[in-house]
């Protein structure tokens, strides 16, 4: 649904991915921590500042009006992402994680082992955990390397739990299709209760498994979703996403015997499958299949969660919303295809369509309620930066743009010159722009989020409280902003 520029290469992007330190000492006072300043750490050291007043979830901006904060990564450390959980953000640092509340960037809780590098962080499906793993040890020569995986509450901080677990680590292969797995393997997704990976399994297929989140224990695993007809096939998953108690799981089945990139151009009957899976069992809840006689997409589907209502939507051999937990369809067969335009996000029941208007000078954004009725329509400035469809996003009361600011063009990126990025917020009635302070170095027409119906801009994170903009520069981003209503 979000058209994207570089959309036919999106089988070569299959597994994209991977306030100041402690403002104030008053600061110190609502917080636990560990004897030493943080200006005493050692490298290895464990600093955790744990939150310890009461804060009530936020919740997502439906407009913007000014920055609200800035925050700045602790000294040595540079910002890898930044996922939302209902107090604001949680921000994985090169060393460890910091939760900021998202209205006014104030600095929560906090654990990072200083200087050591954080193999992955991620949040659970309710946002109500957070886990971090750190490699114990490294081989790059090994088949499974050790982690310690740490779970932590997201309201304050506190440590839950703590194991080692061993993450998969062989190297890719070239042009072998069991390896469209995600590896080497990091934390995965997480459930509320589970993390959930991909294995290659000796037969060519690959199995999905699920860990228990405090142990490390296998919880279930499925190697084996063929169901009747499907003799002589292999299931190859790919995309997942998870959705309140749901796990939601596309891929493909094709034939067996394949084993190597260039056999899946070829046009051959295979079926694409998409399945409903009971995240605490495994338990199968519902399936939608397409038999197919073409070549293999080997990414059928890009899943995505609306953040609000958890409603699943999907693009690709099908463009649909559904209702996680049964797998009912939320709009008809047709609706996407009898529209005029782009798709550029899905609210908590409304899809926002996009329209380049014939004279080129304007864009129009659609509000379309999933029984295909308009609600609203907002019509924007279109200077030729803004028509490359990047850098958009849509809130339920405006469309917002990042500039990025590019003040003189190389075709050198390097030699590129960018001002400082601003944000314009497009209402029914009124647009502004706002000043963010901070250079987002990307060009106009890429911004940096892989292809999908539902996937935020890699330096754009809509969260409770705020919308927060990363910057990127030369050598890697250290600060954040947070655009309030």
């Amino acid at each position: 649904m979000r058209s994207r520029p570089d959309r036919s290469h999106r089988i070569q992007r299959m597994t994209v991915e991977l306030k100041r330190q402690l403002t104030a000492i008053a600061l110190l006072s609502l917080l636990s921590s560990c004897s030493l300043a943080p200006e005493g750490w050692q490298e290895g050291e464990i600093e955790h500042v744990v939150f310890q007043g009461t804060a009530e979830p936020l919740e997502v901006p439906r407009s913007l009006s000014s920055v609200g904060w800035d925050w700045e990564a602790p000294e040595e450390t540079g910002i890898v992402n930044v996922r939302p959980f209902p107090l604001g953000v949680v921000v994985t640092v090169s060393d460890g994680i910091v939760a900021l509340r998202g209205d006014t960037g104030e600095e929560l809780w906090r654990y990072r082992r200083v200087g050591e590098a954080v193999t992955d962080a991620n949040v659970t499906t309710s946002g109500e955990r957070v886990a971090l793993a750190y490699p114990v040890e490294e081989d790059t020569d090994a088949a499974l390397v050790p982690h310690d995986v740490v779970l932590f509450d997201s309201a304050t901080g506190e440590e839950l739990s703590s194991h080692v677990e061993d993450f998969t680590a062989e190297a890719r292969i070239p042009g072998n299709i069991r390896t469209l797995s995600p590896m080497p393997e990091h934390l995965g997704l997480l459930s509320d209760s589970s993390r959930i990976v991909y294995r290659d399994m000796d037969d060519g297929g690959d199995g999905v498994f699920s860990h228990d989140l405090e142990t490390g224990d296998e919880s279930w695993s499925i190697t084996d979703f063929r169901e009747e007809g499907q003799e002589g096939r292999n299931f190859h998953p790919k995309g997942v996403v998870a959705s309140g108690d749901t796990l939601i799981l596309s891929g493909n089945f094709m034939d067996e015997d394949i084993d190597s990139l260039d056999e899946v151009t070829k046009e051959q009957e295979h079926t694409v499958v998409l399945l409903g899976l009971d995240s605490a069992s495994g338990e199968e809840l519902w399936r939608h299949e397409v038999d197919r006689n073409a070549p293999v997409d080997l990414h059928p589907f890009d899943l995505g969660v609306e953040q609000v209502s958890g409603s699943v939507v999907t693009e690709g051999v099908g463009e649909w919303i559904l209702e996680p937990a049964t797998g009912e369809h939320l709009t008809d067969e047709r609706f996407f295809s009898d529209r005029e335009g782009n798709v550029i996000g899905v609210l908590e029941d409304t899809v926002v369509n996009e329209i380049q208007q014939a004279d080129g000078d304007e864009l129009e954004y659609e509000y379309i309620d999933f029984s295909g009725d308009t609600r609203k329509t907002i019509r924007v400035s279109a200077p030729l930066e803004r028509r490359w469809r990047a850098f958009d996003l849509p809130l339920e009361e405006a469309i917002v743009w990042l500039d990025v600011n590019r003040t003189e063009y190389s075709r050198d990126p390097e030699e590129s010159v960018w001002g400082e990025a601003r944000l314009v917020v497009d209402e029914e009635n009124e647009s502004r722009v706002i000043d963010l302070g901070i250079r987002v170095e990307r060009d106009y027409k890429e911004d940096g989020s892989p292809s999908g119906p539902f996937t935020d801009p890699a330096d754009m994170t809509v969260a409770p409280g705020a919308l927060v903009v990363k910057e990127e520069v030369p050598g890697g981003a250290r600060r954040l902003v947070g655009v309030v209503p």
